[in-house]
Protein backbone atom coordinates (compact mmCIF):
# COMPACT_ATOMS: atom_id res chain seq x y z
CA UNK A 1 0.00 0.00 0.00
CA UNK A 2 1.95 3.39 -1.12
CA UNK A 3 1.27 6.89 0.29
CA UNK A 4 -1.61 7.51 -2.16
CA UNK A 5 -3.81 3.90 -1.76
CA UNK A 6 -3.51 5.37 2.10
CA UNK A 7 -4.48 8.56 1.76
CA UNK A 8 -7.36 7.63 -0.63
CA UNK A 9 -8.59 5.16 1.90
CA UNK A 10 -8.50 7.38 4.50
CA UNK A 11 -10.82 10.38 2.48
CA UNK A 12 -13.45 6.60 2.08
CA UNK A 13 -13.20 6.31 5.48
CA UNK A 14 -13.54 9.85 6.88
CA UNK A 15 -16.98 9.96 4.54
CA UNK A 16 -18.12 7.05 6.09
CA UNK A 17 -17.52 8.35 9.60
CA UNK A 18 -19.16 12.12 9.16
CA UNK A 19 -22.25 10.11 7.47
CA UNK A 20 -22.69 8.05 10.46
CA UNK A 21 -22.98 10.76 12.82
CA UNK A 22 -24.81 11.99 10.37
CA UNK A 23 -27.38 8.94 10.65
CA UNK A 24 -27.91 10.18 14.02
CA UNK A 25 -29.96 13.53 12.83
CA UNK A 26 -31.42 11.66 10.07
CA UNK A 27 -33.23 8.73 12.11
CA UNK A 28 -32.30 8.92 15.66
CA UNK A 29 -30.99 5.75 16.89
CA UNK A 30 -33.05 3.48 14.92
CA UNK A 31 -30.82 1.79 13.31
CA UNK A 32 -28.23 1.33 16.36
CA UNK A 33 -27.88 -2.18 17.34
CA UNK A 34 -29.22 -3.01 20.71
CA UNK A 35 -26.18 -4.63 23.28
CA UNK A 36 -26.99 -8.42 23.39
CA UNK A 37 -30.24 -8.18 20.93
CA UNK A 38 -29.29 -11.02 18.52
CA UNK A 39 -28.73 -11.07 14.93
CA UNK A 40 -31.82 -12.57 13.74
CA UNK A 41 -34.07 -9.57 16.23
CA UNK A 42 -31.95 -6.92 14.46
CA UNK A 43 -31.80 -8.02 11.37
CA UNK A 44 -35.43 -8.35 11.27
CA UNK A 45 -36.00 -4.79 12.77
CA UNK A 46 -34.03 -3.77 10.00
CA UNK A 47 -36.14 -5.09 7.31
CA UNK A 48 -38.96 -4.44 8.86
CA UNK A 49 -37.92 -0.81 8.16
CA UNK A 50 -36.92 -0.93 4.83
CA UNK A 51 -39.99 -2.64 3.83
CA UNK A 52 -42.16 0.14 5.38
CA UNK A 53 -40.03 2.83 3.05
CA UNK A 54 -37.14 1.97 0.90
CA UNK A 55 -35.79 5.24 1.13
CA UNK A 56 -34.67 3.81 4.94
CA UNK A 57 -31.66 1.67 3.71
CA UNK A 58 -29.64 4.91 3.32
CA UNK A 59 -29.44 5.93 6.99
CA UNK A 60 -28.86 2.09 7.44
CA UNK A 61 -25.82 2.27 5.31
CA UNK A 62 -24.92 5.46 6.98
CA UNK A 63 -25.05 3.45 10.16
CA UNK A 64 -22.57 1.34 8.96
CA UNK A 65 -19.81 3.61 8.66
CA UNK A 66 -19.32 2.89 12.51
CA UNK A 67 -16.89 0.39 11.72
CA UNK A 68 -14.43 3.16 9.63
CA UNK A 69 -12.95 4.52 12.76
CA UNK A 70 -11.00 0.98 13.06
CA UNK A 71 -9.45 1.59 9.78
CA UNK A 72 -7.62 5.20 10.73
CA UNK A 73 -6.08 2.88 13.94
CA UNK A 74 -4.94 0.43 11.08
CA UNK A 75 -3.31 2.95 9.07
CA UNK A 76 -2.13 5.11 11.94
CA UNK A 77 0.05 2.10 13.04
CA UNK A 78 0.84 0.98 9.23
CA UNK A 79 2.14 4.65 9.18
CA UNK A 80 4.22 4.71 11.86
CA UNK A 81 5.58 1.44 11.73
CA UNK A 82 6.88 1.96 7.74
CA UNK A 83 8.21 5.39 9.21
CA UNK A 84 10.31 3.78 11.30
CA UNK A 85 11.75 0.70 9.64
CA UNK A 86 13.16 3.01 7.82
CA UNK A 87 14.76 5.60 10.15
CA UNK A 88 15.49 5.75 13.67
CA UNK A 89 12.99 6.93 16.38
CA UNK A 90 14.60 9.81 18.66
CA UNK A 91 13.34 11.45 21.37
CA UNK A 92 13.18 14.16 18.65
CA UNK A 93 11.02 12.81 16.44
CA UNK A 94 8.84 10.77 19.08
CA UNK A 95 7.82 14.37 20.24
CA UNK A 96 7.33 16.03 17.04
CA UNK A 97 5.11 12.65 16.19
CA UNK A 98 2.92 13.87 19.29
CA UNK A 99 2.61 17.62 19.03
CA UNK A 100 1.52 16.77 14.84
CA UNK A 101 -1.65 15.16 16.54
CA UNK A 102 -1.93 17.54 19.58
CA UNK A 103 -1.57 20.92 17.64
CA UNK A 104 -4.31 20.56 15.21
CA UNK A 105 -7.04 19.65 18.22
CA UNK A 106 -5.29 22.39 20.44
CA UNK A 107 -6.36 24.70 17.64
CA UNK A 108 -9.83 23.57 17.09
CA UNK A 109 -10.96 23.72 20.72
CA UNK A 110 -11.14 27.61 20.76
CA UNK A 111 -12.03 27.57 16.63
CA UNK A 112 -15.16 25.06 17.38
CA UNK A 113 -16.06 27.07 20.27
CA UNK A 114 -16.29 30.30 17.60
CA UNK A 115 -17.81 28.70 15.17
CA UNK A 116 -20.56 26.62 17.33
CA UNK A 117 -21.52 30.16 18.98
CA UNK A 118 -21.69 32.24 15.10
CA UNK A 119 -24.09 29.32 14.17
CA UNK A 120 -26.14 30.15 17.03
CA UNK A 121 -26.28 33.14 15.67
CA UNK A 122 -27.78 31.74 12.27
CA UNK A 123 -30.43 29.10 13.87
CA UNK A 124 -31.63 32.99 15.61
CA UNK A 125 -32.06 33.89 12.34
CA UNK A 126 -33.87 30.97 11.33
CA UNK A 127 -36.20 31.03 13.95
CA UNK A 128 -34.89 27.45 15.18
CA UNK A 129 -33.65 29.29 18.60
CA UNK A 130 -35.71 32.77 20.22
CA UNK A 131 -32.70 34.37 21.78
CA UNK A 132 -28.70 34.05 21.80
CA UNK A 133 -27.15 31.89 24.41
CA UNK A 134 -24.73 33.24 26.79
CA UNK A 135 -21.39 31.85 25.43
CA UNK A 136 -21.13 29.62 28.63
CA UNK A 137 -24.32 28.27 27.98
CA UNK A 138 -23.12 26.34 25.26
CA UNK A 139 -19.50 24.98 26.60
CA UNK A 140 -18.74 25.68 30.39
CA UNK A 141 -15.24 27.04 31.26
CA UNK A 142 -14.37 23.73 32.78
CA UNK A 143 -15.29 21.91 29.57
CA UNK A 144 -13.09 24.08 27.84
CA UNK A 145 -10.07 23.82 30.08
CA UNK A 146 -10.34 19.91 30.38
CA UNK A 147 -10.62 19.85 26.47
CA UNK A 148 -6.88 20.85 26.51
CA UNK A 149 -5.90 18.17 29.46
CA UNK A 150 -6.28 15.42 26.83
CA UNK A 151 -5.02 12.29 29.24
CA UNK A 152 -8.09 13.34 31.43
CA UNK A 153 -10.20 11.46 28.53
CA UNK A 154 -8.84 8.33 29.94
CA UNK A 155 -10.88 8.49 33.20
CA UNK A 156 -14.74 8.51 32.84
CA UNK A 157 -17.34 8.40 29.77
CA UNK A 158 -17.80 12.00 30.74
CA UNK A 159 -14.42 13.41 30.08
CA UNK A 160 -14.13 11.37 26.95
CA UNK A 161 -16.59 12.43 25.51
CA UNK A 162 -15.90 15.93 26.59
CA UNK A 163 -16.88 19.72 24.50
CA UNK A 164 -16.98 17.68 21.25
CA UNK A 165 -18.04 13.83 21.85
CA UNK A 166 -16.22 13.15 18.26
CA UNK A 167 -13.58 13.93 20.19
CA UNK A 168 -12.74 10.63 22.28
CA UNK A 169 -10.51 9.13 19.25
CA UNK A 170 -7.93 11.78 20.05
CA UNK A 171 -7.81 10.38 23.51
CA UNK A 172 -7.35 7.08 22.42
CA UNK A 173 -4.75 7.76 19.50
CA UNK A 174 -2.57 9.91 21.84
CA UNK A 175 -2.19 6.45 24.18
CA UNK A 176 -0.83 4.63 20.92
CA UNK A 177 1.22 7.47 19.65
CA UNK A 178 2.64 7.41 23.94
CA UNK A 179 2.41 3.64 23.44
CA UNK A 180 4.25 3.22 19.89
CA UNK A 181 7.68 2.88 20.43
CA UNK A 182 7.58 0.39 23.13
CA UNK A 183 4.69 -1.86 20.96
CA UNK A 184 7.12 -1.26 17.74
CA UNK A 185 10.14 -2.66 19.76
CA UNK A 186 8.17 -5.59 21.23
CA UNK A 187 7.06 -6.00 17.47
CA UNK A 188 10.51 -6.56 16.26
CA UNK A 189 11.83 -8.88 19.63
CA UNK A 190 9.22 -11.28 18.89
CA UNK A 191 8.39 -11.08 14.86
CA UNK A 192 5.57 -9.40 13.68
CA UNK A 193 3.31 -12.66 13.88
CA UNK A 194 3.96 -13.54 17.68
CA UNK A 195 3.41 -9.93 17.83
CA UNK A 196 0.21 -9.70 16.73
CA UNK A 197 -1.49 -12.90 18.01
CA UNK A 198 -0.07 -12.01 21.36
CA UNK A 199 -2.12 -8.69 20.91
CA UNK A 200 -4.93 -10.15 19.88
CA UNK A 201 -5.25 -12.45 22.56
CA UNK A 202 -4.90 -9.96 25.33
CA UNK A 203 -7.29 -7.51 23.95
CA UNK A 204 -9.94 -10.49 23.36
CA UNK A 205 -9.28 -11.21 26.49
CA UNK A 206 -9.96 -7.56 27.83
CA UNK A 207 -12.60 -6.69 25.77
CA UNK A 208 -14.40 -10.04 26.90
CA UNK A 209 -14.15 -9.35 30.43
CA UNK A 210 -15.09 -5.90 30.08
CA UNK A 211 -18.37 -7.30 27.78
CA UNK A 212 -19.57 -9.25 30.83
CA UNK A 213 -18.38 -7.16 34.08
CA UNK A 214 -19.93 -4.02 32.65
CA UNK A 215 -22.15 -2.02 30.85
CA UNK A 216 -19.77 -0.46 28.68
CA UNK A 217 -19.86 -1.18 25.19
CA UNK A 218 -18.28 -0.15 21.72
CA UNK A 219 -18.90 2.77 19.34
CA UNK A 220 -22.08 2.26 17.48
CA UNK A 221 -24.18 -0.16 20.36
CA UNK A 222 -27.32 2.09 21.61
CA UNK A 223 -27.46 3.50 25.29
CA UNK A 224 -24.11 1.81 26.58
CA UNK A 225 -21.30 3.27 28.03
CA UNK A 226 -17.96 3.56 26.10
CA UNK A 227 -14.87 4.04 28.22
CA UNK A 228 -13.75 0.49 28.47
CA UNK A 229 -14.01 0.50 24.66
CA UNK A 230 -12.54 3.63 24.06
CA UNK A 231 -9.17 3.05 25.71
CA UNK A 232 -6.04 1.12 24.15
CA UNK A 233 -6.43 -2.79 25.10
CA UNK A 234 -10.13 -2.31 23.32
CA UNK A 235 -8.61 -1.32 20.15
CA UNK A 236 -5.33 -2.55 20.17
CA UNK A 237 -5.84 -5.56 17.52
CA UNK A 238 -6.18 -2.66 14.59
CA UNK A 239 -3.28 -0.76 15.88
CA UNK A 240 -1.33 -4.24 15.94
CA UNK A 241 -2.27 -5.30 12.56
CA UNK A 242 -1.57 -1.81 11.48
CA UNK A 243 2.00 -3.04 13.05
CA UNK A 244 1.83 -5.95 11.33
CA UNK A 245 0.65 -5.31 7.67
CA UNK A 246 4.10 -2.81 7.40
CA UNK A 247 6.39 -5.74 7.13
CA UNK A 248 3.75 -8.27 5.51
CA UNK A 249 1.65 -5.78 2.62
CA UNK A 250 2.17 -8.84 0.51
CA UNK A 251 -0.94 -10.42 1.82
CA UNK A 252 -2.80 -7.61 0.22
CA UNK A 253 -2.46 -9.08 -2.81
CA UNK A 254 -4.47 -12.09 -2.36
CA UNK A 255 -6.76 -12.44 -5.15
CA UNK A 256 -9.89 -12.81 -3.14
CA UNK A 257 -8.77 -10.19 -0.46
CA UNK A 258 -11.99 -8.12 -1.33
CA UNK A 259 -14.33 -10.91 -0.96
CA UNK A 260 -12.88 -11.65 2.57
CA UNK A 261 -12.79 -8.61 3.66
CA UNK A 262 -16.61 -8.20 2.87
CA UNK A 263 -17.24 -11.47 4.81
CA UNK A 264 -14.60 -10.19 8.08
CA UNK A 265 -17.43 -6.68 7.50
CA UNK A 266 -20.41 -8.82 7.89
CA UNK A 267 -19.16 -11.28 10.77
CA UNK A 268 -18.23 -8.17 12.36
CA UNK A 269 -21.80 -6.50 11.70
CA UNK A 270 -23.05 -10.09 13.24
CA UNK A 271 -20.93 -10.20 16.16
CA UNK A 272 -22.19 -6.59 17.30
CA UNK A 273 -25.04 -7.90 18.04
CA UNK A 274 -23.98 -10.94 20.67
CA UNK A 275 -22.75 -9.88 24.44
CA UNK A 276 -19.45 -12.77 22.98
CA UNK A 277 -19.03 -10.76 20.12
CA UNK A 278 -18.22 -7.77 21.57
CA UNK A 279 -14.52 -9.60 22.53
CA UNK A 280 -14.06 -9.00 17.84
CA UNK A 281 -16.41 -7.39 16.61
CA UNK A 282 -14.50 -4.00 16.28
CA UNK A 283 -11.34 -5.63 14.70
CA UNK A 284 -13.42 -7.46 11.85
CA UNK A 285 -14.88 -4.77 11.08
CA UNK A 286 -11.99 -2.24 11.10
CA UNK A 287 -9.68 -4.78 9.19
CA UNK A 288 -12.73 -5.88 6.63
CA UNK A 289 -13.68 -2.35 5.74
CA UNK A 290 -9.71 -2.06 5.26
CA UNK A 291 -9.45 -4.59 2.80
CA UNK A 292 -12.75 -3.01 1.13
CA UNK A 293 -11.40 0.27 0.76
CA UNK A 294 -8.20 -0.68 -0.46
CA UNK A 295 -9.98 -1.95 -3.50
CA UNK A 296 -11.91 1.00 -4.27
CA UNK A 297 -8.38 2.90 -3.78
CA UNK A 298 -7.14 1.13 -6.47
CA UNK A 299 -10.48 1.56 -8.56
CA UNK A 300 -10.25 5.73 -8.24
CA UNK A 301 -6.60 6.55 -7.65
CA UNK A 302 -6.09 7.09 -11.32
CA UNK A 303 -8.61 9.75 -11.54
CA UNK A 304 -7.46 13.12 -12.04
CA UNK A 305 -9.65 14.95 -9.81
CA UNK A 306 -9.54 12.63 -6.86
CA UNK A 307 -11.70 14.24 -4.12
CA UNK A 308 -11.04 11.19 -1.97
CA UNK A 309 -7.46 12.12 -2.15
CA UNK A 310 -8.17 15.42 -0.92
CA UNK A 311 -10.88 14.55 1.94
CA UNK A 312 -7.96 11.83 2.98
CA UNK A 313 -5.19 14.55 3.17
CA UNK A 314 -7.43 16.64 5.53
CA UNK A 315 -9.24 13.63 7.34
CA UNK A 316 -8.09 14.41 11.03
CA UNK A 317 -9.17 17.83 9.99
CA UNK A 318 -12.19 16.74 9.08
CA UNK A 319 -12.66 14.99 12.53
CA UNK A 320 -12.23 17.78 14.57
CA UNK A 321 -14.67 19.92 12.82
CA UNK A 322 -17.99 18.17 11.05
CA UNK A 323 -19.27 17.74 14.86
CA UNK A 324 -21.45 19.64 15.76
CA UNK A 325 -21.20 22.00 13.21
CA UNK A 326 -22.06 19.92 9.89
CA UNK A 327 -25.51 19.03 12.70
CA UNK A 328 -26.29 22.94 12.85
CA UNK A 329 -26.00 23.74 9.64
CA UNK A 330 -28.17 20.91 8.55
CA UNK A 331 -31.30 21.95 10.55
CA UNK A 332 -30.81 25.27 9.26
CA UNK A 333 -30.79 24.13 5.26
CA UNK A 334 -33.16 21.04 6.04
CA UNK A 335 -35.39 21.91 9.01
CA UNK A 336 -38.19 19.51 8.08
CA UNK A 337 -35.97 16.46 8.47
CA UNK A 338 -33.47 18.11 11.72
Amino acid sequence: MNKKQSTIIKGLAILMIVLYHEQYNLASLIYLIERGEGPLSYFERIAGLISQDAINIIPFLYYLGFGAVGVFFILSGLGLAIKYSKEKLTLRKYLKQIIKLLIPYFIAIPVTFIINYALQYLWLQSGIISQMPQPFEIYTPNQYIESYLVFTRWFSDRLALNFVGTWWFVGIILQFYLLFPLLFNISKKLGPKNFLIITLLISFIYRAIVAYATNSSPVGIQGAELLYFINFPARLPEFAFGIYLASNQGILKYRYITLFGLLLFMGGLILSTTTIGLAFNDFLLGLGLLLILFKLANWIKGLKFNIFEILGKYSYQIYLYHEPALKMIAKIVFPDIF
